[in-house]
């Protein structure tokens, strides 16, 4: 096991590329410990049982954990690290589609922005002049 600097480390890393510091906590301890149920992830990563199974989904969701079930008992494993590189892929292209889509819009705003201070301009010039 890593010393605490680095997994607190760690843990700073994969909170920069967009997990929470719950999510952090569990995608690391499972990464540590391998296949987990519940109860020894949430000891394990020290986050509330009432929140562990919306971490989980969330990390399912971003791709970095996976789920199976063994005689009736939920079992949790992480996805490989390169998955993070995956992961931050994905929200690159996210935000460059976001970025497209302002693109498109910004002169509508632009415009809009300018007509509003024009109206506001004009009130406050005919308030002066009555």
């Amino acid at each position: 096991m890593p010393p605490i600097e680095a997994t607190m480390n760690y843990e700073r890393t994969l909170q920069e590329a967009g997990l929470t510091s719950s999510e952090s906590k569990v995608y690391l301890s499972l990464l540590r410990k391998g296949s987990l149920t519940k109860t020894p992830l949430v000891k394990e990563s020290q986050i509330s049982p009432s929140k562990v199974y919306e971490v989980i989904n969330k990390l399912i969701v971003k791709g970095l954990v996976s789920e199976v079930m063994q005689d009736g008992i939920r079992h949790f494993t992480a996805a490989s690290p390169l998955k993070i590189k995956e992961y931050l892929q994905r929200k690159k292209q996210e935000i460059v589609r976001a970025e497209e889509d302002v693109n498109s819009i910004i002169s509508d705003l632009l415009r809009t922005l300018q007509n509003s201070q024009n109206d506001f301009l004009s009130q406050k010039f005919l308030i002066i002049i009555s």
